[in-house]
């Protein structure tokens, strides 16, 4: 994947700057990113979002400010809060909802995965409510296993298995996301 997104860009960076090179940009943010590459990440997302609000593309400005906020969050960075909570807002107003899908549940995600504690109970189940309100099962699979292994993290043997379950039971037609249900 990383050497398919520097081709796209070697190719795109040949062409006029348009959506297709500020998404190649910010997609190859998003491989740094889950890569734990979190400097490299910001940089290349920075890189994104500047080309993305030149065009006025709202679709990448807000897949970077997500690759921003969740790197800056694995990083423990608080200010990675305010980049995804501008994503999820911004994803929502132009009803993109895989886009605010994935900003608000990096942001629940990371913060179980990180062990900040309580508040990562509540952004789960703030998560958890969006994706289900928009019907995004393997969003809600994919949260129900953290927050599986959130209620397990904690002593809450009996709501981990409840979401590991619940996850499991999930009508996804494939996708890795199941994963996360099997793993508490």
């Amino acid at each position: 994947a990383e050497e398919a997104a520097a081709r796209a860009i070697a190719v795109l960076e040949r062409c006029p700057p348009g959506h297709q090179l500020a998404m190649a940009y910010s997609t190859e943010a998003q491989l740094d990113m889950l890569g734990h590459d979190l400097r490299r990440a910001v940089e290349r997302a920075q890189q994104a979002l500047e080309l993305a609000r030149r065009l006025d593309d709202r679709e990448t400005i807000t897949h970077a400010l997500t690759n921003i906020g969740s790197a800056l969050l694995l990083d423990g960075d608080g200010a990675g809060r305010d980049a995804l909570e501008e994503a999820f807002a911004l994803a929502v107003e132009a009803g993109m909802d895989d886009h605010a899908a994935r900003a608000i549940g990096n942001l629940a995600t990371i913060a179980a995965e990180v062990r900040v504690g309580d508040p990562a109970g509540a952004e789960l189940d703030r998560a958890l409510a969006f994706v289900r309100s928009h019907e995004l099962s393997g969003w809600a699979q994919h949260l129900l296993g953290h927050r599986a292994r959130h209620a397990l993290d904690h002593g809450d043997w009996v709501g981990a298995e409840r979401d590991a379950l619940a996850g499991l039971a999930e009508d996804v037609a494939g996708g890795s996301r199941v994963v996360d249900a099997l793993v508490p």
